[in-house]
């Protein structure tokens, strides 16, 4: 009945570019394209949480620091989380580490272990001679003199 009504409407402001029918506030008639998008994914995920339809699966992790997930199964959960992230910013990675009021809001535990590397290890991994940078170095010199060749073909055609 209402509810089918208001879930069709909602399903085509979803789907359909930004119009305003029949909204009578000043400067609401004109809305920029991430504002506009932004809407229609809300419109999107509200039809979909009124029809039973599962929301997408990327929304119900969240990749923390030192390789932690929080993982949202729930609706109510995913809103609790994106009101801590726009009120905490970027703080939120940092609170979801060592706050235990968000540990129990999500029944969320970090993990303790942390890889520390000695100073040889880092010079080894991250030193520009170390083997990894100069496979890199090697996989990139081709890649350019590949592009440079295709671009010497192409302007000979010219």
């Amino acid at each position: 009945g209402e509810l089918g009504g208001v879930v069709d409407k909602m399903s085509r402001l979803a789907n359909s570019s930004w119009k305003t029918e029949g909204v009578g506030t000043p400067g609401s008639a004109r809305m920029n394209k991430r504002d506009r998008q932004n809407q229609r994914k809300a419109f999107r995920e509200l039809v979909n949480a009124m029809e039973g339809k599962s929301s997408s699966s990327k929304d119900s992790k969240i990749k923390l620091k030192h390789g932690d997930v929080l993982h949202l199964d729930s609706h109510s959960l995913r809103v609790t989380a994106g009101g801590f992230k726009s009120l905490l910013a970027t703080g939120f990675q940092v609170h979801m580490q060592t706050n235990d009021l968000l540990h129990q809001v999500f029944n969320f535990q970090p993990r303790q272990e942390k890889i520390h590397l000695s100073q040889l290890e880092k010079k080894m991994l991250f030193s520009p001679n170390s083997t990894a940078k100069k496979k890199q170095t090697k996989v990139r010199n081709k890649d350019r003199m590949v592009k440079g060749t295709a671009l010497d073909f192409y302007q000979e055609d010219l």
